[in-house]
Formats: C-alpha cells, sequence, structure tokens
C-alpha cells in the first residue's frame, strides 16, 4: 500500500466494550491455531482474532496419509486470506452490511485475490512453475491455486480454489473459460467471489503475456512460438522476473483501489470502477494497457457497474464532485482546513495507539464540523444527492444524524515523481428498510477523497439512502434481496442471525 501511515502497521477493526458499547483499541490480533476440531478457519469481527481448525485428512487424499491430522493454521494461503479478512475488516467495517450477494462475495473475493498474488513474492516457487509450465500461465499450475493441501485433504480431487479451471470426476484438469452468465445464477459467496478472482487473475495474464512477448519472439527466432522441450535456465529467469512484476502490479491496483471503494453494500461493479479511478490518478498514462486488461477481463466475465452506457475508461472512472453539482458550492471547502490538520497530526504518529487515538479525535473534529458549517444546507437536494445522505431522517429536535466512520490520509507516488495527497474518510447512516417491528436495517453513505493539493472534493463514492425508493433503487433491491427465497437464505445466515459470527458461518458452509 502506498498509504503514509503503513508503517505503523495495520489498524484492526475497533471491539466494544460490553456494558457501555464504547470503542475499544485492539493492539493485537489475537491468533488461535488450535481452535476448531473441525475443517475450518475464519476471523472472528467479535474477538478480533483468527481461529484455526484441525481435522483428519480424508481417505482420498493425496498429500497426507489417510487419517493424518491436518492444521489448517500451517497453511499459508489460509493465513493470507483471513489475515485479509481482518485487516479489510478494519478499513470498511460496515462492508458485511448488504443488501445484494456481491458484497459476501466481495469479501471473499479479496482474501482469495491476496492470497493468491502472495503466491508471487517467492519467486523460486514462481521459477519452478515457469519451467514446468513452459512459460504458460494459463496452463495448470500452482499459482493459480489456493490451498491445494486442504482442498485434497478433506477429499477434493485438487485445490480448495483454483482461478483458472477445474478438475472433473474423472479427476482431468481443464481451463474454465469465461462465462458473462455465470454471475446471474451464482449465489453462494464464495462461488460467486470466485468469478471475481476470475476475473483478476485473466487480467494478470493478459499482462504477463503482454509483457513476455518480446522474450518468447527472441527465443523463437521471431514466431512467438517456443520449441518443444525444457526452457533454457536465462529465459526461465526472465519469465519469472515479468510473472512476479506483473503479479506485484495487479496486487497493488488491486489493494490501492480500496481507497475508491464505498464504504457499505459494495458490489463487483464498484469495485472494478475503484480500480480504473484509482489507476488513472496516480497513472494518468495506461502505456502498458493494465486497465484495458482489467475492462477487457471483467466484461468477458460479466461485471458491470450498473447504470453506465458503455466501458469505457472515461465512463467507468468516478465522478468528481465538479460534474456532479456542475456549480460552485461553497460550503464544501469550509471543512478543508480540518482536514489539512488532520492530515499532518495523523502522519507524524509515532505507534499504532497514538494513530487510533488521534483519528478519533479527529473524526469527533470533522463530524462537528460537517454539522457547523453543513447545517443551513441540510434540507438541500444536491448535498443530499452528493452525499447520498438522508437528512429527512431525524428525531424530534430535528438533528440528521450521521457517522464520520473512518477516515485516514493518502499519499500516492505518480509516474510522474509528483505525490499526490488526499485524505479519505466516510459517512454513513442508517435506517430501518419498513417500519415493521423486525425489518431488517439498510446502510448508506459514501467515501468522500479530499485532494489537499487542489483544496477540493475530488470524489464523493454514494452508497445512498437519498431518494432510492424508486424502481430500481437501493431499498427496491434491498427488499428484493430479503424477500427472494434463496437471497433472504444467504441474507438470514450471514447477515442476520450471524452478525457476530459472519466469517464462521460463511466459511463452515463452503
Amino acid at each position: 500500500s502506498d498509504r503514509d501511515i503503513s508503517d505503523l502497521g495495520m489498524t484492526w477493526g475497533d471491539m466494544r466494550d460490553p456494558v457501555n458499547r464504547a470503542r475499544l483499541f485492539v493492539e493485537k490480533l489475537r491468533i488461535y491455531p488450535h481452535a476448531l476440531r473441525e475443517a475450518n478457519a475464519y476471523y472472528s469481527p467479535a474477538k478480533k482474532a483468527l481461529l484455526f481448525g484441525y481435522f483428519p485428512a480424508s481417505e482420498a487424499t493425496g498429500l497426507h496419509y489417510p487419517g493424518g491430522i491436518v492444521f489448517s493454521c500451517l497453511s499459508h494461503d489460509i493465513i493470507a486470506h483471513e489475515t485479509t479478512h481482518a485487516i479489510l475488516d478494519g478499513i470498511y467495517p460496515k462492508f458485511m452490511e448488504v443488501t445484494q450477494p456481491d458484497g459476501l462475495a466481495f469479501h471473499e473475493a479479496f482474501a482469495d485475490i491476496v492470497a493468491l498474488f502472495q503466491h508471487f513474492t517467492f519467486a523460486e516457487a514462481v521459477r519452478h512453475q515457469i519451467a514446468k509450465t513452459r512459460g504458460d500461465l494459463e496452463m495448470n499450475n500452482l499459482m493459480g491455486q489456493l490451498a491445494q493441501e486442504f482442498g485434497q485433504a478433506t477429499g477434493d480431487r485438487g485445490s480448495l480454489r483454483d482461478a483458472l479451471g477445474e478438475v472433473d470426476k474423472d479427476g482431468n484438469w481443464k481451463r474454465r473459460p469465461p462465462d458473462p452468465l455465470r454471475l446471474e445464477t451464482t449465489l453462494e459467496p464464495h462461488d460467486r467471489g470466485a468469478i471475481l478472482v476470475s476475473a483478476v487473475f485473466d487480467a494478470f495474464l493478459t499482462i504477463y503475456n503482454s509483457r513476455i512477448a518480446d522474450l518468447k519472439r527472441i527465443a523463437s527466432g521471431g514466431t512467438g512460438i517456443l520449441q518443444e522441450g525444457e526452457l533454457h535456465p536465462d529465459l526461465v529467469c526472465r519469465l519469472t522476473e515479468e510473472a512476479v512484476r506483473s503479479a506485484r502490479h495487479v496486487l497493488k491496483m488491486c489493494i490501492r483501489a480500496l481507497d475508491y471503494c464505498p464504504p457499505v453494500d459494495i458490489d463487483f461493479g464498484d469495485y472494478l470502477r475503484a480500480i480504473i479511478t484509482a489507476d488513472v490518478d496516480v497513472m494518468p498514462d495506461d502505456l502498458l494497457h493494465y486497465r484495458v486488461a482489467f475492462l477487457d477481463a471483467f466484461r468477458q466475465h460479466g461485471i458491470y457497474p450498473r447504470g453506465l452506457r458503455s466501458l469505457s475508461e472515461e465512463s467507468l472512472t468516478w465522478d468528481t464532485v465538479a460534474e456532479i453539482l456542475r456549480e460552485n458550492y461553497g460550503n464544501l471547502s469550509a471543512v478543508g482546513g480540518v482536514l489539512a490538520d488532520s492530515f499532518d497530526r495523523l502522519r507524524w504518529c509515532s505507534t499504532r495507539r497514538e494513530l487510533w487515538e488521534t483519528t478519533s479525535t479527529e473524526r469527533a473534529k470533522l463530524h462537528g464540523e460537517l454539522r457547523e458549517d453543513l447545517w443551513k444546507s441540510f434540507q438541500d437536494d444536491k448535498l443530499q444527492e452528493l452525499t447520498g445522505l438522508d437528512f429527512s431522517i431525524a428525531n424530534r429536535n430535528e438533528e440528521v444524524r450521521f457517522q464520520v466512520h473512518a477516515l485516514w490520509p493518502v499519499r500516492h507516488q505518480r509516474a510522474d515523481g509528483t505525490t499526490l495527497n488526499q485524505v479519505v474518510f466516510t459517512l454513513l447512516q442508517h435506517t430501518p428498510l419498513s417500519k415493521g417491528k423486525d425489518s431488517p436495517e439498510i446502510w448508506g453513505g459514501c467515501t468522500i477523497i479530499y485532494d489537499l493539493d487542489r483544496k477540493q472534493w475530488k470524489y464523493v463514492i454514494r452508497k445512498p439512502l437519498y431518494n432510492t425508493s424508486g424502481p430500481g433503487g437501493r431499498r427496491e433491491r434491498a427488499r428484493r434481496y430479503f424477500e427472494d427465497p434463496e437471497t433472504a437464505s444467504l441474507a438470514a445466515t450471514y447477515g442476520l442471525s450471524g452478525k457476530d459470527e459472519p466469517f464462521a458461518l460463511l466459511h463452515s458452509e463452503h
């Protein structure tokens, strides 16, 4: 990550005092290597801990002797996956407040993406697979597979998940072609998330194949078709370098995009827009066509953002505040001084506890500034449209309730050598979906990216509560999600009854 606070480590999600519900600082993520006597492992938001299971291997295993104990805490892929859940929960604690199938699937997909591309940090392993596949990473190889030992120990013929293909009932591996209709019929979170993982890995393959095209031409005398037999060791090393470099770029694009995501109820289309917008900000000239690779891969897998007429780079980039309002809105500049001070204070924090305490203080200041300076505009349709907040949700004193839910500074090094200085913060609201006593709640709000260099609100990435009751609005989609038998089953299992330990249920069901 390019974040300025990266040297302090990640800040984990807050815990709550069981008596007064006050926020508590989490110094360390707790790890329980032998927590469960079952084939499961999960991140616990309630305990702020990773819980790993152990179990006897299946009779059909090929990597363990039958009945031997398998410890999930020894799997690099599982550790990376579960730790990513914890990190993502620390950044966006309300990502699990979902009203559509992509929300749960995204958490699983992003954790898989991080775990998958961590494979490429082991150059020797990459070199081995490059030599084995003769540089063709679209073949069956370990780079695209997650938790192979775990998958086989539970009785599967292959890895737990594979971004490229699948093993049929006869034990033969087959490349899985992109299916743009698969997203319409797949609801189980891991299976649905696998579609996003495949799209990202296909983008990686396109980038990698583009980077090695010249090497293949040189090695083949201009034909681009390598001769039969083992590759020369020098060529294997060069192909490995390009694979590692491509994977590093792709993972960085995926992580950087988190700053450009809505704070709640994310869908795959939102994430594509976040990837493209973040990359445009940092690399305005896409000379190596990385963004084109992502666009094409997502299109082939049927991943499209809502409400767009085309999948061009220009249409996918989030609208700026100036484009949304189409006029000057003076009140927005009032918070600029607060955010500039917050950026400086957060940059100079020397410990994680100090960072957490300072962030809490700065969030409170920002909340007060927003209420003070934007109060006169709280019934302004333009401001509601901009933020997605619904100012009609008020108590008897006509006070609008919203949360400044997160705040962090960002510094990106751009391709031209300049530095992009930003502050990211999120505003959230929640309200019952209907007037019924047991009505589920719907969350909404926005992620705001403030440009410190230009002293302006740059992007407001919305999941609105305001004006969303009509056909196609979020409230209507949420009602369908909670009422449709298939999706209601997901909501009941993971979103409502499983709020305390959603990942325990999510992983045990898979």
